[in-house]
């Protein structure tokens, strides 16, 4: 029997007023289009039902956990890449999921070796025409060459901590108070030579030499104190770190704003910790900001320790390379996690920086 189906002239299927026809096969076209696209996307994309069972499995799924689509297509998604270790914390981003329609974050999964690692994952409810949820799709990826780097550099930076401290120690020991007695003590005999002399070029060079000698007695005497911070010890956190940005930022010409509230005390673990941020961040002004003012604030109360050095420079872009790998930024990020504090940093090219570390107490 003939095919009567009436075609226009490109070929396309014709109802009998003439109106185009719908394609029956669009919906499998979709679905192989959507399948393809799918296969090549570099990440696992798994899709379930609303209870859990795998529905969609791609090849980087496979890949990633060791399961081909056709051993786990129907099986229950807990079972195959949560294991029993994790299996608490999967139910809970279901629910979150099921009440925020998504949930993005890392968790520990399971390959089918047996072996774990962990996964950045991103989950999203799908929902029909009519708003009724009827699955979710997941993507997920190995994050561990991350967080190997991230230990290895934390490691790195550890140990730049240590030796600089021990360098610190070392210098102090080395130099002591001794260079600054005996700096002065020569300058207070060149000043009792110019007395004895009458005014004129020779009394005139003398002097010149006691002022450069006073010179060098300042600038020992600050990197003795940026050694080994006696203030610190002596006057408290709070009057070393004004003195730190009125000596660093102040005598830059940068007009420098202090204010403290220290309701709570602050262990020396703490202070020195957070008193090495507030001169790293200060430093980081003078170097890099052309600022004109900096404000710094230091609170202790309800608990936390908390640090804020805000300026009104230049700011800069975080997100080039040059942020990204910023020794000063990391060696503050390690000073803080090794209190268990945090710090985060506001900026954007022209609208300043604003560096916050907070610290818990006790």
């Amino acid at each position: 029997m003939g095919d009567d189906t009436l075609r226009d002239e490109t070929g396309a299927r014709r109802d009998g007023q003439g109106q185009r026809a719908e394609t029956e096969a669009a919906p499998e076209i979709e679905a192989l289009a959507a399948s393809a696209l799918l296969e090549q996307v570099h990440n696992a994309v798994i899709a379930t039902d609303m209870n859990g069972v795998i529905t969609s499995w791609n090849r980087f799924a496979e890949h990633l956990y060791g399961w081909a689509a056709s051993d786990v297509i129907g099986r229950d998604i807990l079972d195959v890449t949560v294991g029993a270790g994790s299996a608490a914390q999967a139910q809970e981003i279901m629910r979150s999921m099921a009440e925020q329609g998504s949930w993005e974050g890392e968790f520990e999964v399971l390959r089918k070796d047996g072996s774990r690692f962990v996964a950045h994952v991103i989950d999203a409810v799908v929902r029909d025409e009519r708003g009724i949820p009827v699955g979710v799709v997941g993507v997920s990826y190995d994050v561990t060459p991350r967080i190997r780097a991230e230990t290895e550099r934390d490691a790195l930076l550890q140990r730049l901590l240590e030796v600089r401290d021990e360098e610190r120690t070392r210098l102090t020991a080395l130099l002591g108070d001794e260079p600054v007695q005996v700096l002065t003590a020569a300058a207070t005999r060149l000043t009792t030579a110019r007395m004895r002399l009458e005014p004129g070029p020779n009394a005139d060079a003398i002097a010149d030499v006691e002022h450069m000698i006073e010179r060098e007695i300042q600038h020992l005497r600050h990197a003795l104190f940026d050694l080994e911070p006696h203030t610190l010890e002596r006057h408290g956190l709070a009057s070393a770190i004004e003195d730190v940005a009125d000596r660093q930022a102040g005598s830059a010409g940068i007009v420098v704003t202090f204010a403290s509230e220290l309701t709570d005390a602050v262990d020396d673990v703490r202070a020195l910790a957070v008193y090495r941020i507030a001169r790293e961040a200060i430093g980081n002004v003078l170097r890099h900001a052309s600022a004109r003012s900096v404000s710094v604030e230091l609170h202790a109360r309800a608990g936390r320790l908390t640090l804020q050095v805000r300026d009104d420079g230049i700011g800069f872009d975080r997100d080039t390379p040059r942020a990204a790998g910023s020794t000063g930024i990391a060696l503050m990020q390690l000073e803080c996690a090794r209190v268990g504090g945090t710090l985060t940093i506001e900026t954007s090219p022209g609208a300043g920086t604003e560096v916050v570390a907070r610290l818990p107490l006790g």
